[in-house]
């Protein structure tokens, strides 16, 4: 079942266990954290708010911050996410909304009324779809980037031929119009 409110989401199926928090108050990071039995070092770890990229492993935890840019027409967003994970579950903690991980729960929630075996038999595995997701999503980006690029690249040197021959048109009125004064 995936299931969101406000901010926090939490897909749980078949052992599976994704909590998301998107934009999480202390309040809100608090109680996730005291309901998953995180170590409190970990949780020291969060409410620093480091944004440099690490993996750590320690208590059959893994701690782990990357950064994934988010790339639109207006602004890049650098968007740190957070995973932490066990044999229990895999809880991602991020600011900004990551349509990865909206994508990836949908594909879930389809997974659970298809009733299909699912593919993903752990939450280990869990992690790494949720990875796999963001990697493509940013691929897509990035593939979409480019083609923006290279239509305006077209777009310019057509206007680069259309100046030229402006030039051109442009020296030759010049040269008549001096002929004419001339004459």
């Amino acid at each position: 079942m995936y299931t969101n409110t406000y901010m926090i989401s939490k897909y749980s199926h078949k052992g599976l266990t994704w909590v998301d928090l998107e934009s999480p108050s202390e309040e809100e990071l608090s109680h996730t954290v005291d309901l998953h039995s995180i170590p409190s070092y970990i949780h020291e770890k969060i409410n620093r708010n480091d944004k440099e990229n690490k993996i750590e492993e320690k208590d059959d935890f893994l701690f782990a911050t990357l950064n994934v840019p988010r790339i639109t027409d207006e602004v890049n967003i650098d968007n740190a996410i957070t995973f932490i994970m066990n044999d229990n579950f895999v809880l991602t903690i991020h600011e900004h909304p990551i349509q990865a991980f909206d994508t990836f729960g949908k594909e879930m929630e389809l997974d659970i009324l298809v009733a299909e075996e699912s593919k993903i038999k752990n939450n280990h595995l869990l992690f790494a779809h949720l990875l796999k997701n963001l990697y493509l999503h940013s691929e897509k980006q990035l593939v979409e980037s480019n083609n923006k690029i290279n239509h305006f690249k077209k777009q310019i040197i057509q206007n680069g031929k259309k100046i030229k021959w402006f030039a051109v048109l442009a020296i030759i009125l010049f040269i008549t119009t001096i002929i004419f004064i001339w004459l």
